[in-house]
């Protein structure tokens, strides 16, 4: 019987910690796909060629490299908050409501 306690709270555990975790694992692999855009720079290439099309050839080897630069940063910075926040559940809608009680139940 002492050898099966342990074995339990290791099930139990494992099976806390691991129901669920489609979103976790989602939201971990978009952050890892966002952090290293600096290295791809995908969003620089596809900014240059919009601009380059829809305006001006001129505005778009200098205002969309600006720009792709800019969203190519910004989406590194997202892809390390998703990092970071990945293990971590949203919070539901609900919550806001005990700790505002004056407020209306949007859900």
């Amino acid at each position: 019987m002492r050898n099966a306690i342990p074995i339990l709270v290791v099930a139990a555990l494992a099976v806390l910690f691991t129901s669920g975790c489609a979103g976790p694992e989602k939201k971990f692999g978009r952050g890892m796909r966002n952090t290293f855009e600096v290295v791809r720079l995908g969003e620089m290439r596809r900014t240059i060629e919009q601009n380059a099309v829809l305006n001006s050839p001129e505005t778009g080897y200098t205002t969309g490299a600006i720009r792709g630069f800019n969203r190519s940063v910004a989406r590194t910075g997202v892809g390390i908050y998703e990092i970071v926040t990945a293990p971590f559940p949203p919070r539901p809608a609900k919550v806001w409501a005990t700790w505002m009680p004056g407020m209306r139940d949007n859900a």
